[in-house]
C-alpha cells in the first residue's frame, strides 16, 4: 500500500527548475526543448526520428528565445540534457502532443486561408 502512495506523491511533487526560471511556461517549454535534443542525440542512426527531433527542438527553442533571447537556451539544453536525460524522455510524450496540435492548427488554417 504505501508504494502506490509514494509513486503518488512523488507524481506531483513540484519538479526543480532545469530552466533556471520560475516561469512555468518556460520551464515546460525548456523541458520540451532538452527533451527533443535528448532524442536527436540518442538516435543518431535514424534520420527520420533526428528530423522530427530537430523540428520540435526549433519550435520550442523559437518559444524560449522569444520570451528570453539574452539566455543561452542551447548550452543550457545541451548540458542539463546531458545530465537528466531519464528525467527528460518522460516529457516526450507531452511535447510531441503539443507539438503534433501546433502543426495541425497551422495545416487547418493555411487550408482555411487558401479556400478563401
Amino acid at each position: 500500500m504505501i508504494g502506490p502512495i509514494l509513486a503518488a506523491a512523488l507524481a506531483f511533487a513540484p519538479q526543480a527548475a532545469m530552466s533556471g526560471s520560475s516561469d512555468s511556461r518556460t520551464e515546460a517549454d525548456f523541458r520540451c526543448y532538452a527533451a527533443a535534443v535528448v532524442m536527436a542525440g540518442a538516435s543518431v542512426d535514424d534520420q527520420e526520428v533526428v528530423n522530427a527531433a530537430a523540428m520540435i527542438a526549433f519550435y520550442y527553442l523559437g518559444r524560449l528565445e522569444g520570451r528570453a533571447p539574452d539566455t543561452d537556451w542551447i548550452s543550457r539544453g545541451v548540458m542539463i540534457g546531458n545530465s537528466q536525460a531519464d528525467v527528460l524522455v518522460g516529457e516526450l510524450p507531452r511535447c510531441a502532443g503539443e507539438f503534433e496540435a501546433k502543426s495541425q492548427e497551422l495545416i487547418d488554417k493555411s487550408g482555411e486561408a487558401s479556400a478563401s
